[in-house]
Order: structure tokens, then sequence, then C-alpha cells
């Protein structure tokens, strides 16, 4: 049996980069930064998610309500849609 693993890069405006840490010398995004910036893919048609199939008690849900302080307007809805704070 052969596993392949896929990776999908996608490009945010540089005020958009927080949220990561440094593991191992690379940058890693947070669990809340990485659903932050899934929201705003999908909030501009460039990703989806099955919200359904989301574990919300796993996320710190402030701190992602913090990140999306930066995002626009549509994303910061888009959240108010599927989580409650």
């Amino acid at each position: 049996m052969v596993s392949a693993i896929e990776f999908s890069f996608k490009k945010l405006s540089s005020h958009l980069y927080n949220g990561f840490v440094k593991q191992n010398s690379v940058f890693i995004a947070t669990p809340e930064k990485a659903m932050a910036d899934a929201l705003y893919f999908v909030s501009i048609g460039r990703y989806a998610i099955d919200f359904s199939a989301i574990d919300f008690s796993a996320f710190d849900l402030e701190v992602i309500k913090n990140i999306l302080d930066f995002f626009p307007a549509r994303t910061q809805k888009l959240w108010s849609a599927h989580a409650s704070i």
C-alpha cells in the first residue's frame, strides 16, 4: 500500500501573518490561526469546510475571535454564523 500526503498552499496578505509558533526551525500556525485562515479562504470561495465535522471545543474561541479582528468583515461574519462566543 502506498500512501500520499497532499499539501495545499495559499497566499495571505502580509497583514494577516500572525499566530505562528516556531517548532524545529519552522513556523507553524497555531490551531486557532489555521482555523482563521481556513475561514478566510472559505469566505473568498477558495476553500471548503464541513463545519459539522469541526469540534469547536478543541479551539480557544476567544483567540480565534481576536485573530479574526485582522480579517475582512465577511470572514468575521462567516465565523459568527458557525461559532458562538
